[in-house]
Parts: structure tokens; C-alpha cells; sequence
């Protein structure tokens, strides 16, 4: 499904652009900016969303490969090898890239090589590598949800993704309530409900009453309820987790306008209007971007160590004047689609060689026949 290449790279360049800009700028500096730069920082913040749309898009294309599959003798076996295939050469290349360079220690490389990176602060053991916790989330869905979709109905998987949306922004309401402090994002129960929705839109798809025209108009729907809510919640706080409403209902808006946004283009990208969604640049990133999202943040500390260690003013105007952090984003970015340019195609690609890829085709014939 090449066009939701596109999306994935709309994702992957959203994270790329907020650990460049913020994660590893000088934030001090960055509220200094007038006019155009004051404009195009304050949308690049909203960057970390791109691992929401992950969530979605996650969600979706897992449910997908579980609901087509189910029925086979190999289920699960199937379902983990493919999954191994795809995760874990590179997931394992940085951990050691990270070991050797010094970032990552022992307690916390044993909370990645279980997948419980997320809840590293839980044990007494910071996140030393931010990008990870997204991979222990997806690993931990993958450990459960396939024993779900197994066994379950389709009604009774309906139910249970719904019981998930409905069921998350409680339990963060709680947990503000209980400790306005604490971290309200990279814990699974706190983030779960993204991943539902995109199972949610998978269900839907291989139902009688998904006709064209009505993923179209469900896609319209969502994505104008994402953007109404935005709009109204805006006022009571939503855009901040600092109070109980952004906490609770933060990224409730964002599930629901990506969720509308994933079926418009499922349905653009199987039309006469394709090309709108068909992005040759914008499918290469998405093609790219696992490796993408698992090195820019790495490379983004290794140039910055190295520009420092050369010329300490340079790094200072790397940081301080919004065309050396554009200039900086461009370097270090660019060596980071490098990076995973290669990965992909030497290193990941031959163990990608080994997975079958004829449920793609099945899943575009089933539901957009025309």
C-alpha cells in the first residue's frame, strides 16, 4: 500500500523536525524568534505527534495482517517471524551502536532487549535513548494483540478496541488526579488507545458496509471531528498536559483526525486522484523510515559532539540562530536519511527479502476492488 508510504513519511520528517528543533536545540534561544521563525517553531513543536500518527497507522496495518491471516494454521508463527524480520536487525544494530558509543548502560539496554523500555523510570532507570520507548509500546501490542484477534469475534474485537478508546483517557484522567506530576504519555496504558483506533479502522474495512463511499465520508467525519475538537479544547487547555483536560484528552483529537486521514488516503491512493497522495520523495521517507526513526536522534548527538569538540562557536551558532538550526537540521538530517538509505537497502532489505508480501495485494483487492 504504497500511498500510506506517504504517510509514514509525513510521521517519520514530523519527529525528525521536532528532535532537530527541540529535543536536542537550545530551547532557550528558540522563544527568541520573531515573525516567520517564531511561526514555523511554534509548528514544529507539535512534532512529536508524528508518533501518533506511527500509533494509527500501527494499529491499522497490524489488525490487518491479524484479521487476513487468523483463519491460518501458522498464525502466530507466521506473525512473529515476519515481525522479527522487520524489527528487530536493525532494533538490535543500534542498541549496540549505543553500547559503544557510550549513551546506553547495561540497566537500560536490558529493559530494550525486553521491550520494556517505556517503563524504564518504573525500575529506577532513565530513558536513555527517547526513540526506543515507541518500539517497546508497538512490541508489547504485538505480544497481545494477535492473541485477541485470534480468539475473539468480530464483534467482540470491535467492542474491545472501543472499550481501549474509551477506556485510556480515564485511566490518564485518574492518574493526573492521582499525581498531576508524572509522566501521562510513554507508559502503553497511556497511549494504547491510538493503536485501537487504527485496529478500529482496520475492522471497519473488512466489514459489508465499508463501500467507497462510505470510507470516504467516515474519513470527512473524522477528520473534521479531530479538527472541531482541537479547536473548541483549545480553550480549556487541550493542546498542554498541564492540566486535566490537555491530560486527559491531549491526543484524543490527534487519534481522531489521523484515523479520518489514513482512510482519505487509502481511499485517494486507490483512485483516479492517486498522485496526490503518491509522493515519490515522500513514499522514499516513509520506505526509509524505520531506520529513520531509529538513527536521527543518534546523529543529531554525534554532530553535535563533533561540532563542539571542532569549533565550540559554530555549535553555538548551530544552536542559537534559527538559519544555523536549519542549516544543522539540514546536515545532520541529511546524513540520517543517508544512514537509513543504506540500512534499508543493505542491511535491512536482506532479511526483508525473506517476508512474503502477498497480503498487500490481498487486502487492496478485497476491499478496493475497482
Amino acid at each position: 500500500m504504497p500511498e500510506l508510504d506517504s504517510l509514514r513519511g509525513i510521521a517519520v520528517i514530523m519527529v525528525l523536525l521536532f528532535h532537530a528543533f527541540f529535543w536536542t536545540a537550545d530551547q532557550s534561544s528558540l522563544y527568541q524568534f520573531h515573525g516567520i521563525g517564531k511561526i514555523a517553531i511554534s509548528v514544529i513543536q507539535g512534532g512529536w505527534l508524528g508518533v501518533q500518527l506511527f500509533f494509527v497507522l500501527s494499529g491499522f496495518l497490524i489488525t490487518g495482517i491479524l484479521l487476513d491471516t487468523k483463519e491460518r494454521p501458522d498464525f502466530y508463527k507466521r506473525f512473529y517471524f515476519r515481525r522479527a524480520l522487520r524489527i528487530l536487525p536493525a532494533y538490535l544494530a543500534l542498541l549496540c551502536l549505543l553500547v559503544i558509543l557510550g549513551i546506553a548502560q547495561w540497566k537500560f539496554l536490558l529493559t530494550c532487549i525486553f521491550f520494556v523500555s517505556n517503563l524504564s523510570v518504573l525500575f529506577g532507570i532513565p530513558l536513555q535513548y527517547a526513540p526506543l520507548w515507541t518500539l517497546a509500546v508497538e512490541e508489547q501490542f504485538y505480544l497481545l494483540w494477535p492473541q485477541a484477534v485470534r480468539r475473539a469475534s468480530g464483534k467482540m474485537l470491535t467492542a474491545l478496541a472501543i472499550s481501549i478508546i474509551v477506556l485510556t483517557p480515564i485511566i490518564r484522567w485518574l492518574a493526573f488526579v492521582h499525581n498531576p506530576s508524572q509522566d501521562l504519555y510513554h507508559y502503553t496504558w497511556f497511549v494504547a488507545d491510538g493503536l485501537a483506533y487504527g485496529a478500529l479502522i482496520a475492522i471497519y474495512l473488512r466489514s459489508k458496509q465499508a463501500t467507497r463511499k462510505r470510507v470516504f465520508s467516515a474519513g470527512l467525519i473524522l477528520s473534521a471531528a479531530g479538527i472541531i475538537i482541537l479547536l473548541i479544547g483549545s480553550k480549556f487547555g487541550i493542546m498542554h498536559r498541564t492540566n486535566i483536560i490537555g491530560a486527559t484528552f491531549q491526543i484524543l483529537p490527534w487519534n481522531i483526525l489521523f484515523s479520518g486521514i489514513v482512510l482519505l488516503t487509502l481511499i485517494v491512493g486507490t483512485g483516479k486522484w492517486k498522485r496526490i497522495v503518491l509522493c515519490r520523495w515522500l513514499r522514499y521517507i516513509g520506505y526509509i523510515s524505520y531506520g529513520l526513526y531509529l538513527i536521527n536522534l543518534l546523529v543529531f548527538y554525534e554532530f553535535d559532539k563533533t561540532i563542539k569538540h571542532f569549533s565550540p562557536a559554530l555549535d553555538i551558532t548551530f544552536h542559537q540562530t534559527l538559519s544555523g538550526l536549519v542549516l544543522r537540521f539540514l546536515l545532520a538530517g541529511g546524513i540520517a536519511v543517508l544512514i537509513a538509505s543504506l540500512s534499508r537497502k543493505y542491511f535491512e532489505g536482506f532479511f526483508l527479502k525473506l517476508k512474503d508480501r502477498e497480503y498487500a495485494q490481498a487486502i487492496k483487492v478485497k476491499l478496493f476492488p475497482g
